[in-house]
């Protein structure tokens, strides 16, 4: 983090705390164009079309940018996006609890990024944090639906830095927050949510996409809020230890992933939520990951 963006942070006014994530992957390298076969039976002339399954780079960039919930997920997708054996993965981050988007836009370390290191895959982990000063820009004490607007607009931007810099950029997915702590921010998560997905409605880019798998890997089958899940299959046989019931806990109670008194270092929630964030980014490339317990422990 540059110096004038840390003196840019007011970490000690905070309106809203958030303790969720959003996350926004840019993936940059087109995939191949389709084949069109054509066959003739006589009349009428029927025509197909078929993609074929990319191909997986020799190397891959990859950039990550994020709050709180970043900093915690690092490690672990580090460790996840090294779970095939095909494609060198370079990997960088630029996180930071509570800070939020428009931080980095504004410092123009985003346009850097995008244009000195030229990442293929960018994601963006941001949960609408209000502690800095220019995602407060409109005042304290309004409506939290204000914020929520403050936040999609500074993630656009965002966006679309990255949409300008280089014209090969094939994908963009947004991968939506897991749900707050019962009795908390839920009602400011839903509105984040909402004006992203309208954000991205916007753009009206068939470049740009949302997915809820990360979400969904540390939640209830039903979208809601859980501290525990059912073991996977690899976690006992991995000598994981279990919580009674042969569950394990995936939100700590911060509503974060990394779970202090998780067995032996193994952390269940970061570990499901990183390798789905890890599947989603890498399989446009056709790159396989191969999910391993070894991935839930700090890279």
């Amino acid at each position: 983090m540059t110096p004038r963006l840390r003196r840019g942070l007011l970490l000690g006014a905070a309106v809203v705390a958030l303790v969720t994530a959003v996350v926004v992957v840019v993936e940059v390298t087109r995939s191949s164009p389709p084949v069109v076969a054509s066959t003739t039976t006589g009349a009428p002339r029927a025509t197909t079309t078929t993609q074929p399954a990319p191909v997986p780079p020799a190397s891959l960039s990859v950039s990550l940018w994020g709050d709180s919930m970043a900093v915690e997920i690092m490690p672990f997708l580090r460790g996840a996006l090294n779970q095939q054996s095909t494609t060198a993965i370079s990997f960088r981050s630029e996180t930071f609890p509570g800070i939020s988007v428009c931080n980095y836009v504004n410092a123009g370390d985003m346009e850097v990024d995008a244009t000195t290191n030229r990442p293929q895959v960018v994601a963006f982990e941001f949960s609408g944090d209000v502690f800095s000063a220019c995602s407060i820009r409109l005042g304290k004490g309004r409506p939290i639906a204000d914020y929520a607007q403050t936040s999609a607009d500074d993630m656009k931007a965002a966006i679309e830095i990255y949409l300008q810099k280089d014209p090969s950029i094939a994908h963009l997915e947004v991968l939506l927050p897991p749900p707050s702590v019962p009795d908390t921010n839920q009602a400011y998560i839903d509105l984040v949510v909402r004006d992203y997905q309208i954000m991205v409605f916007s753009l009206q880019d068939p470049r740009v996409t949302i997915s809820s798998d990360p979400a969904a890997s540390v939640s209830n089958p039903d979208g809601s809020f859980t501290w525990t899940l059912p073991s996977t299959i690899q976690e006992p046989a991995a000598g994981v230890c279990l919580g009674a019931g042969g569950v394990n806990t995936v939100r700590s109670s911060t509503g974060h992933f990394c779970v202090p008194e998780s067995c032996v270092g193994f952390q269940p929630g970061a570990w499901r939520f990183s390798n789905a964030m890890a599947k989603d980014m890498l399989d446009p490339y056709g790159i396989i990951v191969e999910t391993t317990t070894a991935s839930g422990y700090l890279h």
